[in-house]
């Protein structure tokens, strides 16, 4: 009588009625409540400071965005590179070269003449010994060169600050990729944490009912039956709760993994009550503030450095001019006077008449790419009105239920959860 007083009426099958479940099914609140909040991006305002705390980690430590940031700084660098090429140009060229063999040299026509010379003067007014052969020994020089005009360098400016925009785009798009995910894995993993608590529970109530119903068979209350029938509800019950020991480590390894910790490190855990639904901002709200449409910013300026490659092939067909100065010394022996240096301006122009297509062809590219982001921008915009929509439906609101108040769940605050057992093999991951 004192068994079945405490676990509530058995059927003549061997079976408890509904009255014997009721912590079970307080657990089970807990958990849907959980269900519930992981439809929710937003966080009670208790827990918000252990979230922020974890989001901080994983836009610090997170690999993927890591590397988002690299390649943000390597298209800013590209940026300045392409910036540069309006600025001029300082170079020192510099040859020496040794002629051997049979090279021209012109003093042998100079010195007859100057010879003829200094008989008619009858004094040697003139030298007689002058070698000049061509290249001279030595040349160094110092040239500076301006671009006037050059298509190539505004379409290419054009071209490295829309790819700057699409890793600028594409790196938030990512950070809040990450946040999303560090949030929603930590609910999986509190989730998962609850269901372990509700499979021991279940766990326990069937061994008892197990313990019951052998009582009552030896006693010849119930069928003998009734004792494999419970026994098989009690290998199932184990089973499950094995399942979501393993979801837990699941969870816990794959939340570490977002926020670039090592995978066995323990996560602090949050009170259920403080995951209150009613607590959360209004989903319509949060969906709203986290729309920033990186993916469509990140779409157009794609489509404006195609664009921009566009002008820039359109550019080969059009001349292009430059100016430059060179100043230095040339001669078979290095002097530095005013008799000995030189100084040059050159007017420099370029015009390629015929490349074998390739500059029509690299137009051909770059329309055929501005169309196929254009039709990209095109499908982004609708996915985002789409979803804007589903927003503004009123069946939205199903999604957050009212769910009543249990106050008899275990408190979670200020626990860690560490994940430094194996998990058993042979089992496999189990939501239900």
């Amino acid at each position: 009588m004192r068994d079945e007083s405490r676990l509530g009426e058995i059927g003549s099958r061997g079976r408890l009625q509904p009255s014997g479940f009721g912590a079970a099914a307080r657990g089970l609140l807990v958990f849907a409540r959980l269900g519930v909040v992981l439809l929710l991006p937003g966080t009670a305002l208790g827990a918000q400071s252990v979230l922020d705390d974890y989001v901080a980690q994983g836009l610090r430590h997170n690999l993927g965005l890591r590397q988002q940031d690299l390649a943000l700084r390597s298209s800013e660098a590209a940026v300045r590179e392409a910036r540069g090429a309006f600025l001029p140009s300082a170079t020192v060229n510099a040859r020496y070269t040794e002629v051997g063999g049979q090279t021209v040299d012109f003093g042998q026509f100079i010195n007859p003449a100057y010879a003829a010379l200094n008989g008619l003067l009858g004094t040697p007014a003139f030298p007689t010994d002058i070698s000049v052969r061509l290249p001279l020994k030595q040349e160094t020089s110092v040239r500076v060169a301006q671009p006037i005009f050059q298509p190539q360098v505004m379409a290419g400016y054009r071209t490295a600050s829309a790819l700057r925009d699409v890793s600028d785009a594409t790196r938030r798009a990512a950070a809040r990729d990450v946040i999303a995910g560090v949030r929603s894995s930590y609910l999986q993993h509190v989730k998962a944490v609850h269901l372990v608590e509700v499979r021991a529970a279940t766990r326990a109530l069937v061994e008892e009912h197990t313990r019951v119903v052998t009582a009552l068979v030896s006693a010849g209350r119930a069928t003998p039956d009734a004792v494999s029938r419970v026994r098989a509800e009690l290998s199932e019950a184990k089973q499950r709760e094995a399942e979501a020991s393993q979801l837990v480590l699941a969870t816990s390894q794959h939340f570490n993994l977002l926020i670039g910790r090592a995978l066995t490190d323990s996560i602090v855990l949050v009170g259920a009550a403080e995951l209150e639904p009613g607590a959360l901002p209004p989903l319509g709200d949060v969906l709203a503030e986290s729309s920033g449409r990186e993916e469509v910013r990140a779409v157009s300026a794609a489509r404006r450095a195609a664009l921009a490659q566009q002008r820039a092939a359109r550019g080969s067909f059009l001349p292009t001019v430059a100016v430059a100065l060179d100043y230095g010394v040339q001669g078979n022996e290095y002097r530095f006077s005013r008799d000995a240096d030189f100084t040059a301006v050159s007017v420099l122009a370029s015009w390629s008449l015929f490349n074998g297509g390739r500059d029509a062809s690299r137009v051909q590219q770059a329309r055929l790419a501005a169309d196929r982001l254009e039709i990209q921008g095109e499908e982004v915009e609708l996915g985002s009105s789409f979803r804007s929509a589903l927003r503004g439906s009123p069946r939205r609101s199903r999604l957050t239920p009212s769910v009543p108040q249990v106050n008899n769940s275990p408190p979670l605050r200020g626990r860690t959860n560490s994940c430094a057992a194996e998990p058993k093999k042979g089992l496999r991951p189990h939501w239900s």
